[in-house]
């Protein structure tokens, strides 16, 4: 979720040791599949713009974009739930009634 990143390489990274410190340059950033990230970039799954603009007026619609996808995931998820929870039950009721569907309460129903 955003925009591509730039594609360049981070500075130097200072790591701590106990008798002073080391700087350690990266050479190259791959991705898992081996494919070059230093003057490409690394695409978002989904491109969302921050515009000056929207910084201006405090919106950010980046997180605004990634909150609507996590809604619609645990309403997703929720429904799942739902469907396994009813699914459950319309088997329980089934078996207890031999078979035969109920609609309300006990009356039976075909």
């Amino acid at each position: 979720m955003g925009e591509r990143t730039a594609g360049a390489l981070g500075g130097a990274l200072t790591v701590a040791l106990p008798e002073g410190a080391m700087s350690v340059t990266a050479l190259r950033i791959m991705t898992p599949s081996g494919a070059q990230v230093e003057g490409v970039g690394v695409a978002p799954d989904t491109e969302v713009n921050l515009t000056e603009s929207d910084m201006e007026r405090g919106e950010d619609t980046q997180l605004r974009a990634a909150l609507q996808v996590l809604i619609a995931l645990r309403t997703a998820h929720l429904l799942l739930a739902a469907q396994r929870f009813w699914r459950g039950h319309l088997l329980a009721d089934l078996e207890k009634t031999g078979g035969k569907r109920r609609l309300l309460g006990n009356t039976p129903v075909g």
